[in-house]
């Protein structure tokens, strides 16, 4: 396991987010071999590409994609290193590495953009770098209009559930109607009255089987075809999550915390609801160093390092003026391989604990710190923005929710809780709150499988996604395969997923 100057870091977010070894701290500083080959040919001499004849622009073709390849590895290296240098900022093997990595850029004469800065400001400059590819998406794309007909070629080929394909679709046009309030990509203003619709709201709720559409996105994502590092979720400032992350929502998988982060989507759906709602705000697992939960750790400094990423975000997502008018304000947490959902209740002065876990043990046990220490941190940026409730949060003592759906014995599906304690959770008295799911058991279990496949197809389908033209694409040609073809693909990928997420767990 990688260390920092005096402790071991935490496993689960290097592993899960950066790939970096774990285990001790030899192991971690071992030496990777890297073959430099060309598939379907043979390296002899200054050869690489295949024995088979090649015209000029086959072979330009290839350079071309060889260099976004490249471009995109790199672009994906420095949001990592950043990211960990946020986590683990006296950490002195980081330190070494990035000086490493900063000598090998100069040498080969590569811009070094990584800065001791926050994973918000890179994002915003890879935001900005991309602005023009992202025009030029746009315009050959011709608009909003050709994605609107793709949808409705493959909804109109449903034959069943027709009121839930309406409202996909529907849902879909009425987006679009965003685009004239909206200030190019920045930040999309207040849904008047005449837009809010029931139509729009995807009523994940509905515990049936997942509809067609759902079905034929889960489908591709599972059938391990393309490559795991194939961008699938994008959005214009930048962020992006692979094929590979989408698949461990797979079932009986545990998800990586970069699904939780796309899951912040909600910020998006929640100015389409109606003004009556409770103000509620997303935040997502990257905002929280790692630093502030080490004991004797400098509050100072853990508020600083909160304060650039979280007011980074509410920038991105144009809400900083508007903090104050938030009442629900969540932050999901990763520790020891297990997610749980802190909310700030702030129109009630509460620090919730939002936990499918029913595991009868004391509060400092299960959660040690981390409520009190993220507390400390975002009472500061409220005192900062003179907020006034910030004295009724700061007096509540926190408190971990008793629901009904709890569970005992259930191990791999707490980011799946986490998600839809994010999307129903309004503020209000535990016992009158019904999420949907039963209580731990066959059918509950039924119910969390479905989610896995409802809320990949929703997070792909986003009208936040800049990639959904490939995702509708990719899921029509799997859907054009024969059904018991499509039945094969699926087995033998779940088995090839596993082995591909066990090999990951296991660096």
């Amino acid at each position: 396991m990688a260390e920092s100057s005096d402790k071991k870091i935490d496993k689960v977010p290097i592993a899960l987010s950066f790939g970096i070894s774990s285990g001790d701290g030899a192991s971690s500083s071992r030496k990777r071999k890297f073959n430099i080959s060309n598939q379907g040919g043979d390296v002899v001499g200054d050869k690489i590409f295949s024995e088979s004849e090649k015209c000029e622009k086959e072979i330009l073709h290839e350079l071309s994609q060889d260099l976004i390849k490249l471009k995109e590895g790199k672009r994906d290296l420095d949001l990592k290193l950043v990211q960990a240098l946020n986590m683990y900022p006296s950490s002195k093997l980081l330190k070494e590495w990035k000086k490493s990595y900063e000598e090998a850029c100069i040498m080969y004469d590569i811009p070094f953009v990584v800065r001791d800065s926050s994973l918000m400001e890179i994002r915003t400059e890879i935001g900005k770098e991309k602005k023009n590819e992202i025009d030029k998406e746009k315009e050959m794309e011709k608009g909003k209009q050709k994605e609107i007909d793709n949808v409705k070629t493959v909804v109109e080929g449903i034959p069943a559930e027709s009121h839930r394909r309406k409202r996909l679709y529907l849902g879909s046009l009425k987006n679009q109607c965003l685009e004239s309030v909206q200030d190019k990509g920045k930040r999309i203003q207040e849904v008047t009255d005449e837009l809010e619709t029931p139509l729009i709201q995807w009523e994940v709720n509905d515990f049936s089987k997942p509809t067609e559409i759902e079905s034929m996105v889960a489908n591709w994502i599972f059938s391990f075809e393309g490559n795991k590092s194939d961008v699938v979720f994008e959005t214009n400032d930048g962020f992006q999550s692979t094929r590979f992350m989408m698949e461990s929502l797979i079932p009986e998988s545990e998800a990586f915390y970069n699904v939780i982060d796309t899951w912040a989507l909600l910020n998006y759906e929640e100015r389409l609801k109606t003004k009556n709602s409770p103000r509620r705000f997303f935040c997502t697992t990257e905002i929280i160093p790692g630093e502030i939960f080490k004991e004797n750790s400098d509050q100072e400094k853990n508020n600083a390092l909160f304060w650039n990423n979280f007011v980074e975000f509410l920038e991105r997502n144009g809400q900083i003026e508007d903090l104050k008018k938030f009442d629900l304000v969540f932050f999901p947490v990763v520790s020891s391989v297990h997610y749980f959902l802190i909310c700030f209740n702030l129109k009630e002065g509460k620090t919730q604990v939002i936990d499918n876990s029913a595991v009868d043990v004391s509060f400092s046990a299960k959660y040690g710190n981390i409520p009190i220490a993220l507390r400390k941190v975002f009472v500061n940026v409220l005192k900062q923005l003179d907020d006034e409730r910030v004295k009724k949060l700061n007096r509540g003592k926190p408190k971990r929710e008793k629901m009904s759906w709890r569970t005992l014995s259930n191990k791999v599906d707490c980011a799946v809780f986490m998600m839809i304690h994010m999307e129903t959770y309004m503020g209000q008295d535990v016992k009158d709150w019904y999420c949907g799911l039963a209580n731990e058991g066959s059918t509950q279990k039924s119910q969390l499988l479905n989610l896995r496949h409802k809320y990949v197809g929703r997070m792909l389908l986003s009208d936040l996604n800049i990639k959904k033209n490939l995702v509708i694409q990719g899921m029509g040609k799997f859907a054009e395969y024969p059904v018991q073809k499509q039945k094969e693909i699926l087995e033998y990928a779940k088995t090839m997923i596993y082995n591909r997420f066990n090999q990951f767990t296991d660096l």
